[in-house]
């Protein structure tokens, strides 16, 4: 079990020296536009409540 642990906080490390990806960013925006341009039409009173 300490060996997992050692090997994701090494993990975590490396993660933190190399920074944020762009590409990753990139892909995550356009997922989301996607999301909503292709969004299936829901009725307004469920639409509402969902943003209450």
């Amino acid at each position: 079990v300490l060996d997992v642990v050692g090997v994701v906080y090494q993990y975590l490390k490396v993660l933190r020296q190399a920074g944020p990806q762009k590409w990753v960013f990139d892909e995550l925006q356009a997922i989301g536009k996607m999301e909503f341009r292709f969004a299936e039409e829901q009725p307004q009173d469920d639409y509402a409540t969902e943003l209450a």
